[in-house]
């Protein structure tokens, strides 16, 4: 019976000594509402005309928004960006202004510039174009594909200001029916590039390739119809080696990585 008195008296006194004023501490703490997870909707394109194939990239709280808009007639490529992490906006900026119609735009960002890619189409062609904005004006755009290309990417390594620039599209060849994915880059911020390869030197065809870059490596996925059906495969450029090719899917048929 003594005992359980001495158990009981020391619990008591734990509880007195560290529970309570713990428990008071925690009350005094203030507290401030944690802000929503999710900011209000707002629109970013303020055309009336149909607005799609939006793309974004960031910097700190630096966003940039691009998309395709048909308001003039004809597709053009158009920005807005926020320094505040998305709760102010910029008026809206044309960055395109052709006869034919500019699609399928991507953007890269890295501390200095900002990069745009997208396809230009007319009658006749459709070509991928990049300009580059500084923080103070956007450079003349130049076409980097030769022939029938769609469906640009871009990305770019996060070391600065030792970045590579990488950019990836689909390009289809008339004589022979085929769709071959290229790549290109340029270790000085795009004042000048490669010259466009294939992702592999395979005969057969390959598509649909999307790029991400780390710190010095990028590393590309794309589909690849070397087996008779449309399997996923990768792989990873360094600023001098490339790796071997991976296949990552296993079920057949598989489209858009």
């Amino acid at each position: 019976m003594q005992k359980q008195v001495q158990a009981f008296n020391y619990i008591t006194t734990l509880f007195i000594c560290y529970v309570i004023p713990f428990i008071c501490f925690c009350k005094a703490i203030p507290t401030k509402a944690l802000p929503p997870f999710w900011t209000q909707s707002q629109p970013i394109s303020l055309g009336k005309m149909l607005s799609s194939e939006s793309v974004s990239c960031s910097i700190e709280d630096r966003v940039y928004v691009v998309w395709s808009d048909n308001r003039t007639g004809n597709r053009e490529i158009f920005l807005r960006y926020s320094e505040d992490g998305g709760e102010t906006w910029s008026v809206e900026e044309q960055l395109t202004n052709t006869e034919g119609e500019s699609v399928q735009p991507a953007l890269a960002c890295n501390m200095r510039y900002i990069f745009l890619v997208w396809t230009e189409k007319t009658e006749n062609s459709s070509e991928i174009y990049l300009k580059k904005w500084d923080g103070t004006s956007w450079s003349q755009e130049i076409k980097l594909s030769d022939g029938f290309s769609q469906h640009p990417k871009i990305a770019c390594t996060l070391l600065f200001p030792e970045s590579y620039l990488y950019i990836v599209w689909e390009k289809i060849i008339p004589d022979s029916n085929r769709t071959i994915a290229y790549m290109i880059r340029s270790n000085d911020n795009g004042n000048t590039f490669s010259d466009p390869k294939p992702i592999t030197e395979g005969l057969w065809d390959t598509k649909e390739p999307a790029i991400y870059c780390g710190t010095r490596d990028a590393y590309i996925v794309w589909s690849d119809d070397r087996e008779g059906n449309w399997q996923i495969y990768t792989r990873k450029w360094g600023e001098v080696q490339v790796s071997d090719e991976i296949k990552l899917s296993v079920l057949p048929n598989c489209n858009a990585p």
